[in-house]
């Protein structure tokens, strides 16, 4: 029950996890009840799930930027006194 929020997050991305080093993977596994095992260390889930989300990223296309599409709509007003 200690990871069920995390494990509700990863859910989607565990086809991933094959991408994982080993000790992180056997970790996560664990943590999620997947396989059996001692309680897997904190830390190593943590790096497994900083793992998941990287290899998630690096598959979906990037974002817009906000920044630089602007097309000066947003233009000063004159700042001369009225």
């Amino acid at each position: 029950m200690a990871f069920a929020g995390l494990h509700q997050l990863c859910a989607p991305m565990l086809d991933r996890a094959q991408a994982l080093p080993g000790p992180q993977r056997v970790a996560l596994r664990t943590a999620f009840g997947l396989s059996t095992g001692p309680v897997p260390d904190r830390f190593l889930v943590g790096l497994a799930v900083a793992g998941l989300l990287s290899e998630t990223a690096a598959e979906c296309p990037p974002a817009p930027s906000l920044t630089g599409e602007t097309h000066r709509s947003d233009a000063p007003v004159s700042s001369q006194p009225g």
